[in-house]
């Protein structure tokens, strides 16, 4: 369901990225986001009522560099 939200994102062509929170201590959820190739950013204190409190931010950039279109970034070529 989730590629299928990021396909739709991106071939819409108005978003940048999409992002989503994951608790620090979820490590099977990290592991299931790396694969779909999301990045991380790590927040500390993020949670005032949650231990732990830090929380792994998770973004997948949709915006095509300029002078790419979206063919080439998608293959990589």
């Amino acid at each position: 369901m989730l590629n299928h939200v990021l396909n739709i994102c991106e071939k819409d062509g108005t978003f940048d990225n999409n992002y989503l929170h994951v608790q620090i201590s979820s490590e099977s959820a990290v592991d299931f986001y790396r694969k779909l190739g999301l990045e991380i950013e790590t927040k500390k204190n993020y949670y005032k009522r949650i231990e732990p409190a830090d929380t792994h931010v998770l973004q997948k950039n949709l915006q095509v560099p300029s002078g790419q279109n979206a063919d080439v970034q998608k293959t990589g070529n």
